[in-house]
């Protein structure tokens, strides 16, 4: 199987309140340590960064970010929202793809013997 090129962006609230972002560890008393180790390594294995580092809900990092791409992202804020969560807004550099499309022929059929 070939290597895919495909970029990824993944968000949205993971609920991972057991893992700290900053310092890239568990936090003390976490309560499901299978389950936040088997979700980094899923990220290691897959190539993705998580990018959102401050907390999003009380103390927690729960609305995470997670790309290929982390190198086009100009920046990714935390700003207080309308539920118990804050709103996560990211600025990211893309680009639309662009086709080409082929010329039309235009048959003259007046001309046609």
């Amino acid at each position: 199987m070939g290597e895919r090129d495909d970029d990824v962006i993944i968000a949205g609230d993971f609920n991972f309140p057991g893992w700290d972002w900053k310092q890239s560890e568990m936090k003390s008393g976490c309560h499901y340590p299978l389950l936040h180790n088997r979700f980094i390594d899923i990220l290691n294995d897959t190539g993705l960064t998580q990018l959102v580092e401050e907390p999003t809900r009380e103390k927690n990092t729960l609305d995470l970010l997670c790309t290929n791409l982390p190198g086009k992202f100009n920046r990714v804020e935390v700003f207080p929202g309308i539920s118990d969560h804050c709103a996560v807004i990211a600025e990211v550099e893309v680009k639309p793809a662009q086709r080409s499309q082929k010329p039309r022929k235009n048959y003259l059929y007046k001309k046609a013997d």
